[in-house]
């Protein structure tokens, strides 16, 4: 009797853990959704225009800092460029607000990616179940609201970003190969490069990025082991200029 009565709570327990997981889940999908059909609706703002005069610029020839003034960084121009090769903004009006719109949602679409990277991320921390309340607790906040549905560097920034703090953890988590753990701390750097690259506000989470460093190269270990975490460093650090490197080479 008490095993089929621990057996039958087992089976309950995933019941209801099945059924808040549906929960979840369709919640967020529907409130994704209407993010579609929002950031075809919602007024400008003058900062989207901004942005999208920028990669008109490059697209047109122009090269940034040096042609014209711009504080951002240009990997999000950058992927707006070839998009204006299927719109005649300068002459159709039409394609001008179509392409608005396009950009939009391309801007929803990279919000999503966010949304699946935080799942992920919040899986490898814990569990499934804190992936589906990371992506519920994400998607109903303002600030999500506020940037996912406009032509901005932010999403594309936190994409990058998200998927160095998941190369980080997989690596330090899982029992990898000495030669596979550098490879993914080299990733790591590249994916904070491309997330620089896309928005020069990262810089403000780099004092606790690198306050987890130094904890992972810091904590108790022995000296050999510490030397492999300063190797792992170092992998990560040329990841890092790799891509800034090829910047800079293309500016000049």
């Amino acid at each position: 009797m008490i095993v089929q009565s621990n057996s039958t709570v087992k089976s309950e327990y995933r019941i209801f853990r099945f059924v808040d997981r549906l929960i979840v889940l369709s919640l967020a999908v529907l409130l994704y959704g209407l993010g579609a059909w929002l950031s075809q609706k919602r007024g400008f703002d003058q900062d989207e225009f901004l942005h999208l005069h920028v990669a008109w610029s490059i697209f047109k020839g122009s090269l940034p800092y040096r042609d014209y003034f711009d504080h951002y960084t240009p990997l999000f121009h950058l992927l707006l460029v070839p998009f204006f090769h299927f719109f005649k903004v300068d002459t159709n009006g039409a394609d001008s607000v179509a392409f608005f719109l396009v950009a939009r949602k391309l801007t929803w679409l990279i919000s999503g990616l966010i949304l699946l990277l935080t799942f992920w991320l919040a899986k490898l921390w814990r569990n499934a179940e804190v992936g589906y309340v990371a992506i519920l607790f994400l998607i109903s906040t303002e600030v999500y609201w506020n940037v996912a549905l406009e032509i901005r560097p932010d999403p594309l920034a936190v994409v990058f970003l998200l998927l160095y703090l998941i190369t980080i953890v997989r690596a330090v988590q899982r029992d990898y190969g000495e030669n596979i753990r550098k490879r993914m701390f080299a990733w790591s750097g590249l994916f904070l490069a491309l997330s620089f690259l896309s928005i020069q506000k990262v810089v403000y989470a780099f004092p606790g990025l690198a306050g987890g460093l130094c904890w992972y190269v810091l904590s108790p270990c022995d000296h050999k082991s510490r030397w492999c975490r300063l190797v792992h460093l170092g992998y990560q650090v040329v990841g890092f200029c790799i891509p800034l490197i090829f910047t800079v080479y293309y500016f000049c």
